[in-house]
C-alpha cells in the first residue's frame, strides 16, 4: 500500500466519491442524501486538512524549538567545559551537579568523577565544618559571595582557593517553583594557567520528523477509510462532536488519552464524562457563534493521576456548519505539548544558568557570533570596553572611546579559534587603554558548534593579569632582597663577637648600596657618647673601627629612637655641624642616611651609610638597609647577651663546685654525726621502710644492718598498735604535721621491755615533695626510772610539807573538837542541851576527815592493769546523779551534749573522782547560780575521746592559771590546794591530758584528752584537741 501528499489524497477522495455518484443508476438513498453527504464529508475533510495543517505547523516549532535547546546546550556546554577557569554547578547541600574540565585538573580527577560526589571530600579536613556554615550563607545570599577556602586535590597537599559563588534558582523538575543550584567559580590564589579545553561533545541526534501528513494510502475501496486513516495517522487526538456534544467519532490516541474504549466513548456527551464548567461554556460559545476556538498550551491536572503534576496541551475546537448555516457538529483536537514545554522551560534555565555563570564571573567574558559580532559581555568585558552589539575586530579609523583597547586586532585569539575550529590557550595579550594605562591580557578562546556541528561563534575569557605580572617582579625582587638578607644572617651567625658581626654585616651592606662609607656605631646608655665598632671606607678617614666620640652628629637621636631612619639627601646643605659630618663631606659624601638598631625597644645603636650621588638612595635600598639593621641589632644584642651569659655561666659554675664542696662537707658532717651519734637513728622511704641505720640504733636493737634494710620501722621496734603507728606516719607524709614524737615501751630482742623516745621527722624535696624520713630513737628507760624515783622523793617532800601543813590543819579542828566537847559537859552538867557544840564539833571533825581523805588519795598507788573499756557518757551522768542536790541546790543548770564515743580504757572510781572534782569546782565558782556546759566528743588524730567542762562563773586571773594544777596551790580560804593536783595524776596515769582555759568574768573551761587503745599507756606529744 503505498502512500501519497496529503493533498492527494484528498483529492483522490473527492473524486472516488463522485464517480460513485455518476455511476449509479439510482439514488442511493435518494441523490439529495447522496450529494448531502458528499458535502458533509468534503466540509469534514477540508477541516480534517485545516487541523493536519496545524498539526504539522507545531510539529515544526516543536522540533524548531528542540534544535535551539540543542544548541542553546551545546553553546552553554561548550563555554562551560572550554572555560580556563574552574567551574562548579551543586545543590545547596554541596553535591556536585556538573563540572568543567578545569575544575577537574583542579581537583586532580576527571571531571565526570566529580559529578554526583560531595564538593566536602575536597576540602581540607580542618575546614569542613566552615565549608558547611559558608554553604548556608551563599544560600542566603542574594548576591555572589567572594569566599576562601581550602580545597584537597586527589593525591597531593591541600591548596588555597578563592571562589565566587552564587545561589541561584532553577526549574529542573518542570514543576513551578524550581529549587536552588549553587553555582561555583574557583581559582587558586596564586593563579595558574587553565588546563586546555577539550573539542565540542558530539552533536546531538536531530528531532524525527513527523511523517508526512499528505500521504495516504492507495487503493482505498471504501471512502469511509480515508477519514479513519487520517484521524488513526496523527499525533493529535481528535474527536468530531455533534451539537450536543456527544461523540460521533474519535481516534485511537484520544481513546488512549480518555481512559476509555471508543466504544465507551461513541454515543455519550462529552461533558458526562468530562465534567468541567469553564470548558463547556467555551463549547458552547463556539456552537452558538460558529467561531472556532483554540489554546496554545493550557494547563490540565489529571484529579486521579497526581504523580502526573500538571501537563500542558494545544487544543482547537472547531465548529462545522450545516447547510442552513448552524453547526452541525464540532471538530475537537488535541496535542500533548508537556515535553515541548519542559523543553522551553529547560532552555531558559540552561539561559539563566549560562547567563548567571557569565554575569557573576570575576574574569571578563565575551561571546560572538561566526561573523565576530559581540553578543554576550558580562560585566568584567563591560569594564575592558566590549559590549553587545560591537565587533571583536579593530576597526581601523574606528572612534577611540575611553575604554578601547588599541591593538591592532581586539580579540586576535578568539577570532584565531573561530576561525580554527579548535580552542585556544593562555595567549597574552599587551594592550594599552585610552587612558594611556598599560594593561597584559591573559587570553584562553575556544568556537561555539551548534547541533550540526557548526562552528557558530566563539567565547573568550579575558584575565587582566597586570597585576599578577607585578606582584611576580615584586616577589622576585623581595626573593633577591631576601637572599641578601639571608646570607647576611648567615655571615652574623658564623661571628662569634660583636666586632665581627659588625664587620660581617658592613661587607653585605658594601655589596648592596654603592657607598664611599659606611659604619655600624654603638651608643652610651645615656646617649651621650659613640663607639664606632666597624667602619668601611674607600678612601683614608679618621672615622675607623675604635674612633670614640660626643654623640653631637646624632642630633636626631629622638628620632632613631622611635624607629625612624634618618637620611640627608645633601650634605653640604645641612645647616648643623659636627666634626663627623666635616670629616664625611671631606670625603666626598654628599647622601647620608642613619638608620636605628633598636634591640628589646632600646636605642642601642646605628647602621651609618654615606654616599657620593645626592639623592641617590634608592626606596628600596633604604628598606633592605632596614631590615639589615633590625638583623644586625638583634645579633648584637644576642652577641653581648651571649657574653654575658657566659661570664654568668662562669660565675655559676663557681658557685656550683662551691656548693659541691660545701655539700660534701656537709654530707661528711652528718654522716660523723649519723656514724658517732648515741641516738638510734634510721632513714626511712616513703613506706615506712629503713634505707639505712647508724650504730646506735643496732645496738639498741640488737640486730645487725643487713637485717634492718627493708624491714618497716613499726615491726623492727615491736609496736602494737600498727595501724595508730600508719595514721601518724601518714599524717606526717601528707604535710598535716611537720613532726611527731612519741614515748612508749618496746620489748627488747634479748628479752624484757624498754621504753624509748620515738622522733619522725620528713625530709622534703625542693617544692616541698616528700623525700624521706629521719626517726631518731632514744633509750629513755633509765630517765623513766630516775623520773620514778624523783616522783617518789617528791613524794617525800610533799610528805614533810605535809606533816606540817597536818600539825596546824588537823590541831586546829581538835582543839575545837575537845573546846566544844567541854562546852557539851559543862552544859548537860547544867541541865542545858549540848547540841550547838556537838554540831560544831561534828563539822570540825568532817573537815579532818576531809583533810585525811585528801591525804589518802595522794598517796593512793596507781593500779596499772585494772584499765577496763568503759562509756565516758555513761560515767558522767552516774556522777551528774550524784550530785544534783549540790548542782541544783546553788542554782546551776547543766547543759550537755554527747558525742558518739567509742569504748574508752578506764579506771571507772578514779575517772568519777576526777570529774565529782570538776564539776564541783564549777559549782563553787557560780556563787550566783550559771549554766554548766558538758560535752563530749571523738578524735581520730590521735584516737582518743575529748571531755570539756565550761561554766560561766568568775574565771580564773591569768597569773594564777599557770599553777593551778601546783600542789598545795588554793584560792579557796579554806582549800588545801590538793583537788586540781591529784586530778591531772590521775588523767596522766590514763595516758590523757588535761589543759584550763579561762578569761576572768566569763568562766573557765577544763578539757580532758584520754585515748583508746594501747595509747593510753603511751605519751604522744601533739595536739589532743583536734
Amino acid at each position: 500500500m503505498s502512500y501519497l501528499p496529503f493533498a492527494d489524497r484528498l483529492e483522490a477522495a473527492r473524486q472516488h466519491l463522485a464517480n460513485l455518484a455518476q455511476r449509479s443508476d439510482g439514488p442511493i438513498g435518494g441523490e439529495g442524501v447522496l450529494h448531502e453527504a458528499l458535502d458533509e464529508w468534503g466540509s469534514a475533510l477540508e477541516e480534517l486538512e485545516v487541523a493536519c495543517d496545524e498539526l504539522t505547523q507545531q510539529n515544526d516549532e516543536l522540533a524548531a524549538t528542540r534544535g535551539a535547546v540543542e544548541a542553546e546546550r551545546e553553546r552553554y556546554r561548550s563555554l562551560f567545559e572550554s572555560a580556563p577557569e574552574a567551574y562548579l554547578v551543586t545543590t545547596p547541600d554541596g553535591v556536585i551537579l556538573e563540572a568543567n574540565r578545569a575544575a577537574g585538573a583542579l581537583l586532580g580527577v576527571d571531571a565526570r568523577e566529580l559529578v554526583g560526589k560531595p564538593l566536602v571530600l575536597h576540602v581540607a579536613e580542618g575546614g569542613r565544618r566552615a565549608f558547611f556554615d559558608m554553604m548556608r550563607d551563599i544560600e542566603a545570599a542574594a548576591d555572589t559571595l567572594e569566599v576562601s577556602i581550602n580545597l584537597l586535590p586527589r593525591n597531593a597537599s591541600p591548596i588555597a582557593a578563592s571562589a565566587s559563588a552564587v545561589s541561584v534558582r532553577t526549574d529542573r523538575s518542570g514543576t513551578s517553583g524550581g529549587a536552588r543550584d549553587i553555582r561555583w567559580l574557583v581559582r587558586e590564589v596564586r593563579p595558574e594557567p587553565a588546563s586546555a579545553a577539550g573539542g565540542a561533545p558530539p552533536p546531538p541526534g536531530k528531532p524525527r520528523p513527523m511523517a508526512d501528513a499528505g500521504a495516504v494510502l492507495s487503493g482505498v475501496e471504501d471512502e469511509s477509510d480515508i477519514l479513519q486513516i487520517v484521524m488513526e495517522n496523527t499525533q493529535a487526538q481528535l474527536a468530531f462532536l455533534d451539537a450536543d456534544f456527544c461523540f460521533v467519532r474519535v481516534n485511537a490516541a484520544y481513546a488512549r488519552g480518555s481512559g476509555y474504549r471508543r466504544e465507551e466513548l461513541l454515543g455519550r456527551n462529552y461533558f458526562d464524562l468530562f465534567p468541567h464548567a469553564e470548558n463547556q461554556a467555551i463549547f458552547e460559545r463556539a456552537r452558538d457563534t460558529g467561531e472556532a476556538v483554540s489554546f496554545r498550551a493550557k494547563p490540565f491536572s489529571y484529579p486521579d493521576r497526581p504523580e502526573l503534576g500538571t501537563t500542558y496541551w494545544d487544543w482547537r475546537l472547531t465548529p462545522i456548519p450545516g447547510p442552513d448555516g448552524k453547526t452541525r457538529g464540532l471538530v475537537f483536537s488535541l496535542l500533548d505539548v508537556t515535553e515541548r514545554e519542559r523543553l522551553l522551560d529547560l532552555l531558559a534555565s540552561e539561559r539563566a544558568r549560562l547567563h548567571a555563570v557569565i554575569a557573576h564571573a570575576p574574569e571578563a567574558i565575551v561571546v560572538t557570533d561566526e561573523r565576530g559580532r559581540i553578543v554576550l559581555a558580562n560585566g568584567a568585558a563591560q569594564k575592558l570596553g566590549f559590549f553587545a552589539g560591537s565587533s571583536a575586530r579593530h576597526d581601523e579609523g574606528a572612534p577611540e572611546d575611553a575604554a578601547r583597547w588599541l591593538t591592532r586586532q581586539r580579540l586576535p585569539p578568539l577570532l584565531q579559534a573561530v576561525a580554527a575550529g579548535e580552542p585556544v590557550q593562555d595567549v597574552e595579550v599587551c594592550a594599552e587603554r585610552a587612558d594611556g594605562e598599560g594593561r597584559d591580557l591573559l587570553v584562553s578562546a575556544a568556537p561555539i558548534r551548534d547541533g550540526a556541528a557548526r562552528t557558530t561563534g566563539g567565547v573568550a575569557v579575558l584575565q587582566d593579569v597586570t597585576e599578577w605580572k607585578r606582584t611576580q617582579e615584586a616577589l622576585r625582587r623581595y626573593a633577591e632582597r631576601l637572599q641578601i638578607l639571608h646570607e647576611v644572617d648567615e655571615a652574623i651567625l658564623a661571628s662569634h663577637s660583636v666586632d665581627a658581626i659588625a664587620a660581617a654585616a658592613l661587607r653585605h651592606v658594601w655589596q648592596l648600596v654603592p657607598c664611599l662609607w659606611a659604619a655600624v656605631a654603638m651608643f652610651s646608655e645615656d646617649l651621650g657618647g659613640v663607639t664606632i665598632l666597624a667602619a668601611r671606607s674607600d678612601r683614608e678617614t679618621s672615622l675607623t673601627a675604635g674612633w670614640r666620640g660626643a654623640l653631637d652628629w646624632s642630633w636626631f637621636a629622638d628620632e632613631l629612637a622611635e624607629g625612624q631612619a634618618h637620611v640627608v639627601e645633601n650634605l653640604a646643605a645641612l645647616s648643623r655641624s659636627s666634626g663627623v659630618t666635616s670629616a664625611l663631606r671631606e670625603q666626598g659624601v654628599r647622601t647620608y642616611m642613619n638608620v636605628p638598631l633598636i634591640a628589646q625597644g632600646r636605642l642601642i645603636g646605628s647602621l651609618n651609610l654615606g654616599m657620593a650621588d645626592p639623592g641617590g638612595l634608592m626606596p628600596e635600598h633604604v628598606d633592605v638597609v632596614r631590615e639589615m639593621a633590625n638583623s644586625l641589632a638583634i645579633a648584637i644584642h644576642q652577641a653581648d647577651l651571649n657574653e654575658r651569659v657566659a661570664r654568668h655561666a662562669q660565675e655559676l659554675e663557681r658557685r656550683v663546685v662551691e656548693r659541691t664542696a660545701a655539700l660534701r662537707a656537709s654530707e661528711a658532717r652528718f654522716r660523723t654525726i649519723f656514724e658517732e651519734s648515741v641516738i638510734g637513728i634510721a632513714l626511712l622511704d616513703l613506706d615506712g621502710r629503713i634505707l639505712d641505720a647508724n650504730p646506735a640504733l643496732q645496738e639498741l636493737l640488737d640486730r645487725e644492718l643487713a637485717d634492718l634494710i627493708g624491714e618497716r620501722f613499726e615491726h623492727c621496734i615491736s609496736v602494737d598498735d600498727a595501724e595508730q603507728e600508719g595514721e601518724s606516719y601518714g599524717a606526717l607524709l601528707a604535710g598535716r604535721c611537720d613532726y611527731y614524737r612519741t614515748e612508749r615501751p618496746y620489748a627488747r630482742l634479748g628479752g624484757g621491755e624498754a621504753w624509748a623516745n620515738v622522733t619522725f621527722s620528713l625530709v622534703r624535696r625542693y617544692g616541698g615533695i616528700p623525700w624521706f624520713a629521719i626517726v631518731m630513737v632514744d633509750d629513755v628507760t633509765e630517765d623513766r626510772a630516775m623520773r620514778a624515783a624523783l616522783a617518789e622523793a617528791e613524794k617525800l617532800t610533799l610528805t614533810g610539807r605535809l606533816v606540817a601543813s597536818l600539825t596546824h590543819e588537823i590541831n586546829n579542828p581538835l582543839q575545837a573538837v575537845m573546846g566544844c566537847l567541854g562546852l557539851a559537859q559543862e552544859a548537860l552538867s547544867e541541865g542545858e542541851p549540848p547540841e550547838r557544840f556537838l554540831n560544831v564539833a561534828r563539822d570540825e571533825l568532817r573537815r579532818t576527815s576531809s583533810i585525811v581523805g585528801h591525804l589518802r588519795d595522794l598517796y593512793r598507788p596507781a593500779q596499772p592493769g585494772v584499765k577496763r573499756p568503759g562509756d565516758a557518757n555513761a560515767l558522767i551522768r552516774d556522777v551528774l546523779d550524784l550530785s544534783r542536790k549540790q548542782v541544783t541546790g546553788r542554782g546551776i543548770h547543766v547543759v550537755t551534749e554527747w558525742g558518739d564515743l567509742p569504748p574508752v580504757p578506764m579506771m571507772a572510781d578514779r575517772m568519777r573522782q576526777v570529774v565529782l572534782n570538776l564539776i564541783l569546782n564549777a559549782v563553787d565558782a557560780m556563787p550566783e547560780g550559771g549554766r554548766l556546759h558538758i560535752t563530749t566528743a571523738s578524735t581520730q588524730r590521735p584516737k582518743g575521746v575529748r571531755i570539756s567542762f565550761r561554766d560561766e562563773g568568775v574565771g580564773i586571773p591569768e597569773e594564777v592559771l599557770p599553777h593551778i594544777f601546783d600542789s598545795f596551790y588554793s584560792t579557796k580560804e579554806d582549800g588545801l590546794g590538793l583537788g586540781l593536783f591529784i586530778t591531772r595524776g590521775i588523767v596522766r596515769e590514763h595516758g590523757g591530758t588535761i589543759t584550763a582555759e579561762s578569761e576572768p568574768g566569763k568562766g573557765t573551761t577544763f578539757t580532758i584528752w584520754l585515748p583508746l587503745g594501747r595509747a593510753a599507756g603511751k605519751r604522744v606529744q601533739c595536739n589532743p584537741t583536734t
